[in-house]
């Protein structure tokens, strides 16, 4: 969603650069409040129009959260993401609850495929 607003707000050679921002997002340094903030300002497009895009649905792999739900009493299952907290909780609130650990690189300050993720 993030990665979508700066192809469609930026011109190709600034990409780069704003695409670190999302990792400052996925660790915790940046919240989505403030990096649409920075996008409006650089972009010049205004704040409500760029959380429309941001808060666009991602697409959502039901078959694999049905599959969790069934097989929720035969095995531990994790959620690992490199998605901040915000937009997991914005998109599967009901879902985030059912998982044994939810690791979220924004809480740890770590993002995958980092090694210490995973200690």
């Amino acid at each position: 969603m993030f990665a979508k607003v700066i192809q469609d707000s930026f011109a190709d050679h600034e990409w780069n650069n704003l695409y670190r921002l999302l990792d400052d997002l996925d660790l915790g340094n940046l919240t989505e409040a403030g990096l649409v903030k920075m996008l409006s300002e650089r972009s010049g497009r205004s704040m409500e129009e760029l959380w429309i895009e941001v808060r666009k649905a991602p697409i959502i792999n039901v078959e694999l959260l049905e599959f969790i739900n069934e097989n929720l009493n035969e095995f531990k299952v994790g959620l690992l993401t490199n998605a901040p907290r915000s937009l997991v909780e914005r998109v599967i609130p009901e879902q985030i609850h059912k998982f044994n650990i939810v690791m979220i690189s924004s809480d740890l300050g770590l993002v995958k495929p980092d090694k210490k993720y995973l200690n």
